[in-house]
């Protein structure tokens, strides 16, 4: 009989504190939390120069990291290799003039391109919106219509800015 009050009093017990301590209990929320900033950026830029002394196509590779959907865009000061101090000397003629043709590719996506160089003048822009890039390589070829060659002396320039955005509104993250 003893052992069965005593087994009724541990019983009781474990019953009565289980009770206070649920009157004694207290919990806490944790907020987690994290954010990754967007990011895009070219780099390992093979040339900052392409010089058509002897060909009349160069290829600059280079790479790019972004972490969202982006959009890359060129943009070109001329359309077209001109002999500036020609131009200045005796007005503008075709003859100072080398028309090209880019070839925008960029890896992910088999995403390809061809642009005439005068449509570069007003800068032009492609959404790469099929995914997530991360990071992949890409070129720009530059074909010249004509041979640098069979020009009118003196320097021929032109100046080409490639850039990559992202191409989805940053508050969409905030």
């Amino acid at each position: 009989m003893f052992r069965r009050a005593f087994k009724g009093a541990m019983l009781g017990f474990i019953i009565v504190s289980s009770a206070n301590a649920d009157q004694n209990a207290q919990s806490v929320s944790l907020e987690l939390t994290g954010s990754i900033e967007p990011r895009c950026e070219l780099s390992n830029l093979s040339s900052a120069e392409a010089n058509f002394a002897i060909e009349d196509a160069q290829i600059i590779r280079f790479d790019i990291y972004c972490n969202l959907e982006m959009s890359i865009g060129l943009s070109a000061r001329n359309g077209a290799l001109t002999n500036e101090a020609a131009v200045g000397r005796n007005g503008f003629d075709s003859v100072y003039v080398r028309q090209y043709t880019a070839f925008l590719a960029l890896q992910a996506f088999d995403f390809k391109r061809q642009i005439e160089g005068s449509e570069l003048v007003g800068g032009i822009s492609y959404d790469v919106t099929d995914g997530v890039v991360y990071q992949t390589s890409g070129s720009l070829q530059i074909q010249l219509d004509e041979p640098l060659a069979d020009g009118y002396a003196g320097e021929y320039v032109d100046e080409i800015r490639i850039t990559v955005t992202p191409s989805l509104a940053i508050d969409a993250f905030n």
